[in-house]
């Protein structure tokens, strides 16, 4: 951050003269009426604005609820608590029958500790058996040699254990583990149904959590003359316009015309921008909004909750300068001496 503060924002490349004819080139089609279109200048839109709109604040919310489709697996009249206990149920179909077959091999698992520890059984062989037997359960078809080699180490680190009652627990709550995240896997990127209802959560759960910080600022600067907008994607929503003022953004995705695969991935997204007057300054407030990921079948962690919001955190940071270098790059009619009053 220390780093990115110590730059000076972009240098202006217009001249005012090329200023004063680029805010005068007709560039953006709106619609006037039914079908009937007109094509306005930087200056022809700010007039048009203050007629409609005067001095009262705007709120734009550039975000379409109806993209929530019931393809997705998510329709609108689907909560997200009622979205979550189905993804529960559908976790439980995969792991129950496994925990159950578990289950019947505790007391053959107990038999090979026993021997371990009366029979100088040495941890290797100890924990060879122990695979052998419930390998086929936690493990189903087809083998996965990572997850052989994690369970022999938990198994031979559990047997470091001195009490016979705490290897027990800790092996029975290892195997379970590996049975629970093969099962995340499988519904999370491997069953086409119930990935894309996970995505559909983090969207949902996202935009809530969007729309709630939205609605606490619009409130607060209720009586600002200025303007909210929230949801703004600058590439997506204003590519066109840019493309016809010559401008390319630092941050933008870029796909192959011929795949339409994503090459370039940068896109500089708004979770929520805010104006107002203050004195003789116009502030511009820039927002990005970080949600939690909560799977159902994972118990609360505060120390995980701690490093996630860490890591939110900085990423949100990294947004919040690039969501800078874009505002300087979408004004560029916008002289330095002219840029000095805004904050």
């Amino acid at each position: 951050m220390d780093s990115f503060l110590a730059k000076r924002m972009l240098e202006d490349t217009l001249t005012e003269e090329e200023a004063k004819e680029l805010r005068k080139k007709e560039f953006v089609e709106v619609t006037v009426h039914g079908q009937t279109t007109e094509m306005l200048s930087i200056e022809g839109l700010e007039r048009k604005f203050q007629a409609e709109h005067g001095r009262r604040r705007m709120v734009v919310p550039s975000t379409d609820i109806l993209r929530h489709q019931a393809r997705q697996g998510f329709p609108l009249d689907v909560t997200h608590g009622e979205a979550m206990e189905d993804m529960m149920e559908d976790f439980k179909k995969l792991t129950e029958p496994m925990e159950t077959k578990l289950q019947a091999k505790e007391a053959e698992v107990n038999q090979e500790l026993k021997d371990f520890h009366e029979k100088r059984q040495t941890a290797t062989e100890t924990t060879s058996k122990i695979i052998k037997l419930v390998e086929a359960i936690v493990i189903p078809n087809p083998p996965n040699p990572a997850l052989t080699r994690r369970m022999e180490r938990e198994i031979t680190e559990a047997l470091q254990e001195t009490d016979p009652s705490a290897q027990r627990s800790r092996i029975s709550q290892d195997l379970r583990n590996i049975i629970h995240g093969g099962a995340e896997i499988q519904i999370l990127t491997k069953q086409k149904a119930t990935k894309a209802k996970w995505g559909a959560m983090g969207n949902r759960k996202g935009d809530v959590g969007e729309n709630k910080v939205a609605l606490a600022l619009n409130q607060v600067m209720e009586e600002f003359s200025g303007m909210s907008v929230m949801g703004m994607k600058t590439s997506s929503y204003l590519n066109h316009f840019l493309d016809r003022l010559n401008i390319k953004l630092t941050h933008r995705i870029v796909k192959d015309p011929k795949t339409n695969k994503v090459v370039e991935l940068g896109e500089v997204e708004h979770d929520h921008i805010s104006t107002w007057v203050e004195e003789d300054e116009l502030v511009v407030n820039l927002v990005q909004v970080k949600t939690m990921e909560v799977k159902p079948w994972n118990p609360p962690d505060q120390k995980r909750v701690g490093e996630a919001a860490f890591e939110h955190a900085k990423h949100g940071l990294l947004q919040i300068l690039k969501d800078a270098i874009t505002f300087k790059e979408l004004l560029p009619d916008i002289l330095e001496n002219q840029m000095r009053k805004i904050r």
